[in-house]
């Protein structure tokens, strides 16, 4: 009798030992469980984030071409947490190479010349059940992405063959003349918004040279001679096409000017333009609608006989009419927006066409 006693004494001694271990292996379990959860909601976050910061900088990249498209992502980058918190990011521009499917970072890419941004975020924290699950208390989890703006105005086929200075458009915003600075998200949304509703000389006769930093250039009348154009009728031709034929253009490159005011290729393309009745016999003409054209926005040109433009940001504008005779000619149009290649004759203002998630 004592001896049944003992045993079953002892047989309860060892269904807690058993119990205890089994709540123990349990424990672990739901500790590994619960932190595999929290890890990968982590991962989830810090990847939504970096998307859309990425996005974000992809987009501020092309509407500023400045250093301040970093403020532009980071404005969305603190809108998306991790755990509750806003995460820092980092980023670097570059060029995407569509064949490698790889970012070029290069020395020679640059804020002016980048087509692509990689956004990049790193989360470090510690577990909660570090010590059940057998790892070290602290954990660190990187995410990044790429966005590239491939068809963004970095470059463009939708040009018509003239130049008008960045000074000229931000003198409207109330900057002193032959200001050439970059454009700010500020400046850019209030040209956009209408701050710009002046008539600008798109191009300029004789009496009109243009000057960006006080130098005045002889001969910028801001007719451009496109690469492998030559002479007046392809002038002309490039005015009146409405196909997108011209060659690419990029942010960066310089561009010469035409030889000479190039009057009356320049009055008979705008005619064409306008639907105006007689481009012999009209020295003064109103486009009624005012086509849409994108032209050059120069940040820099060059002095001498045949004048060298900087391009540094593709514009928008409406073409309102044609005023003057011969070397006095002057194209007349107001701001309408930053543009977007593409879309054929009349490309929609705005700084991007598309935005591509692309790594």
């Amino acid at each position: 009798m004592i001896s049944s006693k003992r045993r079953l004494r002892a047989r309860r001694g060892t269904v807690l030992v058993l119990v205890a271990l089994s709540m123990t292996f349990v424990m672990a379990m739901m500790a590994f469980a619960v932190e595999t959860s929290r890890l990968m909601s982590n991962a989830s976050e810090l990847q939504s984030l970096t998307d859309a910061s990425a996005l974000a900088a992809g987009y501020g990249l092309v509407k500023v071409r400045n250093a301040s498209y970093t403020t532009i992502a980071d404005s969305t980058a603190t809108l998306n947490k991790v755990e509750g918190a806003s995460r820092a990011v980092t980023y670097r521009v570059g060029k995407w190479n569509t064949a490698t499917k790889s970012l070029d970072t290069s020395g020679a890419v640059t804020i002016a010349n980048a087509d692509a941004v990689q956004a990049t975020a790193t989360l470090s924290a510690t577990h909660f059940f570090g010590g059940l699950i057998g790892t070290t208390n602290a954990y660190s989890i990187k995410r990044s992405a790429i966005v590239w703006t491939g068809g963004s105005i970095n470059s463009t086929s939708c040009l018509k063959p003239w130049a008008i200075s960045l000074s000229s458009v931000k003198v409207q915003l109330g900057y002193p003349p032959g200001n050439t600075t970059p454009l700010t998200e500020a400046d850019i949304t209030a040209l956009n918004a209408g701050a710009a509703n002046d008539i600008l000389t798109i191009k300029h006769g004789g009496g009109g040279d243009v000057s960006t930093n006080g130098q005045v250039a002889p001969g910028a009348f801001g007719a451009l001679q496109f690469p492998g154009n030559n002479g007046a009728s392809d002038y002309q031709a490039s005015i009146e096409d409405q196909t997108c034929s011209e060659p690419l253009i990029s942010i960066g490159d310089q561009l010469s000017s035409e030889q000479g005011n190039m009057a009356g290729p320049t009055r008979k393309g705008v005619c064409t333009l306008c639907a105006c009745s007689n481009p012999n016999g009209q020295s003064d003409f109103v486009c009624s609608p005012p086509p849409l054209v994108t032209i050059v926005l120069y940040t820099a040109v060059s002095g001498g006989g045949k004048p060298v433009y900087t391009v540094g940001y593709f514009g928008v504008f409406k073409i309102t009419g044609y005023h003057g005779a011969g070397q006095d000619d002057q194209v007349l149009g107001t701001f309408a927006g930053l543009s977007a290649p593409g879309g054929g004759f009349s490309p929609i203002p705005g700084p991007v066409t598309k935005l591509v998630l692309v790594k």
